[in-house]
């Protein structure tokens, strides 16, 4: 890659691509239902339902100012 005072034609290309890509793909993402992407998380081998039990703590932690206080106990105890 060139630098930002000479760039190539492939990074020209690339910026002016680029943010459609990414439109296209959130876009695309915010169409799915929450089942359908629930579907194929699963099938990929996620467990949803930890996903789940690990996004609500995230948000009580961030709710009562506790937000890393789990991985601070772990990092201590790895320490020991």
């Amino acid at each position: 890659m060139a630098d930002k005072r000479n760039p190539t034609a492939t990074d020209l290309l690339v910026e002016a691509l680029l943010p459609g890509i990414i439109e296209s793909i959130v876009d695309d993402a915010a169409s799915v239902s929450v089942e359908h992407a629930e579907k194929e998380l699963t099938e990929a081998g996620f467990d949803v339902v930890d996903g789940h039990a690990d996004a609500e703590l995230f948000l009580a932690e961030l709710e009562t100012g506790t937000l890393g206080a789990r991985w601070d106990i772990d990092r201590e105890k790895k320490r020991t």
